[in-house]
């Protein structure tokens, strides 16, 4: 089954009882940093939610711009954040083994505030997936 990925992000950010808690599907981050140390904790993450048993056969979210102690938004500002291009993340996802996960990611205008969000498609069944390591062969 196909979903909007900013369909369901929108029914995230307007739910009634407030952000759902951290789970086996949703992980909230406050900034994105976009360096080396940021890129292989994130790598990392995506692959703990493809291998997740929880919620096999799933779609995941990674959401951007949410405090994770307290689920306040603390958004990103559109001329003040440049929230990384996607060509640039699937660049980051292609280490991950045994083959390129399918992952959308974005940005999200929710009212007047942007968040940006990784979503992890539900059809990736090519596990077990592994972080493949710049300079290391893990085909």
């Amino acid at each position: 089954m196909f979903y909007d990925a900013k369909d369901m992000i929108h029914k995230i950010m307007g739910a009634w009882g407030g952000f759902p808690e951290e789970s086996s599907w949703i992980e909230y981050k406050g900034a994105c940093d976009f360096n080396s140390v940021f890129k292989a904790g994130i790598r990392c993450e995506v692959t703990a939610f493809l291998n997740s048993i929880q919620r096999f056969g799933r779609d995941k979210f990674i959401l951007f711009g949410i405090d994770e102690e307290n689920k306040e938004e603390s958004a990103y500002r559109p001329k003040k954040y440049k929230f990384p291009e996607d060509n640039e993340w699937q660049n980051l996802f292609h280490e991950i083994r045994p083959s390129h996960p399918t992952v959308e990611t974005g940005t999200y205008d929710y009212q007047g505030l942007l968040f940006g969000y990784i979503y992890i498609l539900s059809g990736n069944y090519y596990g077990p997936y592994r972080c493949h390591k710049k300079g290391t062969n893990l085909a």
